[in-house]
């Protein structure tokens, strides 16, 4: 507000993650502007990315090393210096210049989404598990993840996709303070633990119960 940009902005409420890239399909570039301040951001590849990727929107990403591999490999837009504004003003204006425009750009960048499907990650995923020699007995998998395992995130997929498949599948995960989340429960043929969160919390036996 005080450069007196509040016109063009807008903070919008949350959306079902379910409807983000139909949500953000109207834009004309999606931008990642992500600090590696944290060494897990250097090998980062947030959903955000997979979103854009879904709207067909031109990418201006900080040059963290996934990231800006997956986004030069696919040719998916530029990626910027994160600690330099001029890297970035200047990566806005060339995705802006670019001659590749509308419908045929979607197109592509839609054809590239269907490889990194969830349908496509989960038949990957199941390859994988397969293919270790795990004996017929029924294959127990624990997932052991910092966050409280919103519905929408990753792991969940992961774990109802092999729970599916036959996997007997439980995920550990926080329980945060003030929460209404029940401690334990299954869902989908998932069951989740949920552990009230600490430092200390990440690295007891429990966990690995």
């Amino acid at each position: 507000m005080q450069l007196g940009l509040g016109a063009q902005l807008h903070f919008h409420a949350s959306v079902p993650a379910s409807d983000v890239a139909r949500f953000i399909s109207d834009a004309d570039i999606a931008v990642l502007p992500i600090l590696p301040d944290v060494m897990s951001h250097q090998y980062a590849m947030p959903n955000k990315l997979f979103e854009a990727l879904q709207a067909g929107l031109p990418i201006l990403g900080a040059n963290l090393e996934e990231m800006s591999e997956f986004i030069s490999t696919h040719d998916l837009g530029i990626c910027y210096d994160p600690f330099s504004a001029q890297s970035f003003s200047e990566g806005l204006e060339a995705i802006l210049r670019s001659s590749e425009k509308g419908a045929s750009r979607r197109a592509r960048m839609l054809a590239v989404s269907q490889r990194y499907s969830w349908e496509a990650q989960g038949d990957k995923l199941l390859s994988v598990y397969k293919s270790l020699d795990l004996g017929t007995h029924p294959i127990r998998v624990a997932m052991v993840v910092p966050n409280p395992c919103d519905p929408d995130y990753r792991v969940v997929k992961q774990a109802q996709t092999l729970a599916t498949a036959g996997y007997q599948v439980k995920v550990y995960c926080t329980l945060p303070a003030g929460s209404n989340l029940p401690v334990s429960e299954t869902i989908n043929g998932v069951e989740y633990e949920r552990i009230p969160f600490s430092p200390s919390a990440m690295i007891t036996p429990r966990w690995l119960r």
